[in-house]
């Protein structure tokens, strides 16, 4: 229920927008014919009533399709009185500064202890809005059929006249009721020029399906009930109908026949106007308005119908399409990890012996790599991971585990939507990071519906980047060390290179290493990439000097958490994984400062003069 509640809300903030833009165009359209301005509401009717449109780059849409992203629902049956409890008890909460969680009950066991959960703000005002919307909802259609039977009784008494015409002595207004067969109730008495220009009217409501219209119209407004805008655009659309009506009528009536028109207007006005969206009568709109239209009336020419049917066309077009949505944005993808599989990794230093092997895909353009926890694809000349295919029903960790698309919208936002496979019920909703003519692109497959208890449950999380990767020792920054400015450490004391090079650069390289593990241990990493010790076991430098040079490591490191998952390295899970090598390279930064500025497991010392220096 939730879920639908947020839907309409979307879809009524659209509708508002058509809805005020709809208004602002009347104003221009004062000496239009009727006809335009009654057409105009239809698109506002479309936006009220369909979540979804074609996209258009000639949208007049400012904001996205959903502007109220998919919150997650409690996912629990909490009654009325539990909503309405836990309302209070949030609003209490807000009241003293408090935006944290709230209790909710959900009933009681079986030996009468309260079944408890705890619910952040929005999921309470979420769920509690659901119920008032529902108790309007039901309460304006409750009061529209009331309407409809207080109607039909007081018309018991109503003698046939011919056709679908009944006449009745309780009337003071004619109006026309049913929607299959609908019928025309007049008052007994009316002078026969009276009665013949009603009925025309009537009968042109009729010919226009305008009795189909407005009961349509009023389900509308009873959906968006707690909308204000909804009820004025409800009124000026009812408006719009009877002048459109009264304009077509006297297109077939000369022009001396206007003023015995309008004094049939004025005599059977109405005082007061109907709003439960069963009859049409005649005169329940604005009658000075009416009147004033039908006396100033002039049958338009051809040009000016051919320019306004243009230009309201082009308007109902404009406010009916979404904003073409190709999920680009301000995404961060170059580095981009699902489950520990990461864009832009070196696929040679990828230990993929625990991995499952599986068949390649059948299909063009397919995957290099290809085994039961991922596919993927490397560029060939840097090695770089470029294209990958994850499976995550399970959960997709970036970083934090996410199960519905409803969990990825609340990170990414609105992306790109489209169907992965129909026969299979399978969607996708994508995004793109551009870089000028590169990009880096996801895309989350999810299912339709619900899929063991989870609804819009993610399936695949397929991500693919032309973006540019450096060689392995090229990057400045590691890959697999989470920080954005390059490790630097402090030297221990100040070094004499000149005396005893080769142990300096030792001691540096072996000081680059404790500051790379030191970084890995500590609360800056992920838990589920954090290490818990390490041994060093050997030391060598491969080239360089003091400025900058390359150092080759050997080291054993354990982990304590389940969750730990590095492919680069094998490692997955609890235990002590040895023999590990990695190659740092150091550079003089200034003063006693040195940085690491890159870390593989080959080509280290490329480009650096030989060491020892010749």
């Amino acid at each position: 229920m939730e879920e639908l509640f947020l839907t309409v809300l979307n879809m009524s903030l659209t509708g508002s927008y058509v809805i005020a833009a709809i208004m602002l165009a009347r104003l221009f359209l004062k000496k239009a014919p009727k006809a335009v301005s009654y057409a105009l509401w239809g698109t506002a009717g479309f936006r009220l009533i369909f979540p979804f449109s074609f996209e258009s780059v000639f949208s007049l849409i400012p904001f996205k399709a959903q502007p109220i992203p998919q919150t997650a629902p409690l996912g629990e049956n909490v009654s009325l009185g539990s909503a309405v409890g836990a309302a209070l008890r949030a609003a209490g909460d807000a009241a003293n500064g408090g935006l944290g969680t709230v209790t909710v009950y959900l009933g009681r066991t079986a030996d009468g202890y309260p079944i408890t959960t705890q619910a952040y703000h929005s999921e309470v005002w979420l769920m509690f809005g659901s119920y008032l919307w529902l108790i309007g909802m039901a309460a304006l259609l409750l009061y529209s059929i009331v309407s409809i039977v207080l109607l039909k009784r007081r018309l018991q008494g109503a003698v046939f006249s011919r056709g679908n015409i009944y006449e009745a002595d309780n009337l003071r207004t004619p109006f026309v009721l049913g929607v299959f067969r609908p019928k025309i109730y007049i008052p007994i008495g009316l002078r026969e020029e009276e009665r013949r220009y009603i009925l025309l009217h009537e009968q042109t409501h009729i010919q226009r399906f305008d009795h189909l219209v407005k009961p349509f119209a009023f389900l509308i407004l009873a959906l968006h009930w707690f909308n204000p805008l909804v009820w004025v655009a409800f009124l000026l659309m009812s408006g719009d109908m009877e002048l459109s009506c009264d304009e077509k009528v006297l297109k077939t009536m000369d022009q001396e026949m206007k003023k015995p028109y309008a004094q049939s207007l004025l005599s059977l006005a109405a005082d007061r106007r109907f709003i439960n969206g069963s009859p049409l009568a005649f005169g329940e709109g604005n009658v000075k308005a009416r009147i004033k239209n039908v006396l100033n009336y002039k049958k338009p020419s051809t040009w000016v119908v051919t320019v306004t049917t243009v230009l309201v066309a082009a308007l109902s077009i404009g406010l009916a399409a979404n904003q073409v949505n190709s999920g680009t944005g301000d995404y961060d993808f170059y580095n981009f990890s699902v489950n520990g599989f990461m864009l832009g990794a070196d696929t040679q230093e990828m230990d993929t012996s625990a991995f499952t092997p599986i068949e390649p895909l059948q299909v063009k353009d397919g995957y290099d790599f290809n085994f039961e926890e991922a596919r993927y694809s490397a560029d060939e000349n840097t090695g770089r991971l470029i294209k990958l295919f994850v499976n995550v029903y399970d959960g997709a960790d970036i970083p934090h585990k996410l199960k519905s698309i409803e969990q990825v919208m609340e990170v990414f936002g609105q992306g790109k939507r489209g169907w992965q496979d129909r026969e299979q019920g399978l969607r996708y909703l994508e995004y793109r990071q551009k870089e000028g003519r590169l990009s880096a692109t996801v895309r989350f497959v999810y299912t339709d519906g619900d899929s063991d208890g989870i609804n819009h449950r993610l399936i695949w999380v397929m991500a693919e980047s032309s973006l540019p990767y450096p060689y392995p020792w090229e990057e400045a920054h590691a890959s697999d060390v989470p920080s954005d400015e390059p490790l630097t450490f402090l030297s221990a004391e100040p070094l004499n290179f000149s005396s005893s090079v080769e142990t300096d650069l030792l001691a540096l390289g072996q000081a680059a290493f404790e500051t790379y593990m030191a970084l890995r241990m500590s609360e800056k990493t992920p838990v589920e990439e954090r290490i818990a010790s390490y041994q060093l076991n050997d030391l060598s430098i491969l080239a360089g000097d003091s400025q900058e040079f390359a150092v080759a490591v050997h080291y054993d490191f354990t982990t304590d958490h389940d969750d730990y998952f590095n492919p680069a390295e094998g490692a997955q899970g609890k235990g002590t994984w040895p023999d590990n090598y990695r190659e740092l390279r150091v550079q003089y930064a200034y003063e006693d400062i040195y940085a690491i500025i890159g870390i593989g497991t080959g080509g280290g010392g490329q480009g650096l003069p030989p060491y020892p220096a010749e």
